[in-house]
């Protein structure tokens, strides 16, 4: 990683409006490196996908049947995980280490507990109500149910948080998020 580069780590609840911020901030100049893209790549791998589908004990490959089995059983994720991530942050470095923009955003579903803040100058928290959340993720076909059994295998709201640098409440309209994003920007550039 280059140092004259500012890397911010985006955390939040399962639909509180961390993509949005990253495409907000990639208006404003930022590199995005989205982990949720660099998995379904890797998965795309036919040594990786076998891999994936030996541990978990499958026969054939679908993306609902590992969430549904992985949260619901800290085993089989720690399985999934221990294959999965380390590949996902040798390609997280690497897109770091070429990137020569000021700005990097890092969105990663499990930023915190896979401690890929440590490479994070600043976190911002994205807070959201969890009805808007609710409704936002059930119409990508998620239910409720899923969320919240997903969230158990994450750190609570209150600790994220905690750590945070900055939070950004995204309960209101797209003009304001980006006016609040906008804000927490300027801020981090007056820091430095």
């Amino acid at each position: 990683m280059n140092r004259s580069q500012i890397v911010i780590g985006l955390i939040g609840k399962l639909g509180s409006g961390k993509s949005q911020c990253a495409k907000i901030l990639r208006q404003y100049g930022g590199y995005v490196i989205d982990a949720d893209k660099i998995t379904h790549y890797l998965l795309r791998k036919r040594m990786i996908k076998k891999r994936v589908m030996s541990a978990l004990g499958l026969m054939a490959y679908s993306r609902k049947v590992i969430s549904g089995l992985v949260f619901s059983n800290r085993r089989m994720l720690n399985k999934l995980t221990s294959i999965l991530h380390p590949l996902i942050k040798k390609e997280i470095f690497i897109k770091m280490k070429k990137n020569r923009s000021r700005l990097i955003v890092l969105d990663a579903p499990l930023l915190l507990e896979k401690r890929l803040d440590k490479l994070c100058d600043f976190l911002l928290y994205i807070d959201c109500k969890d009805s808007l959340r609710f409704n936002r993720l059930s119409k990508r076909g998620i239910s409720r149910e899923e969320v919240l059994q997903r969230e158990l295998f994450q750190l609570s709201a209150s600790r994220k948080k905690g750590i945070a640098d900055y939070i950004v409440n995204n309960d209101g309209s797209q003009s304001n998020l980006i006016k609040k994003v906008v804000e927490v920007i300027n801020i981090i550039k007056e820091e430095l």
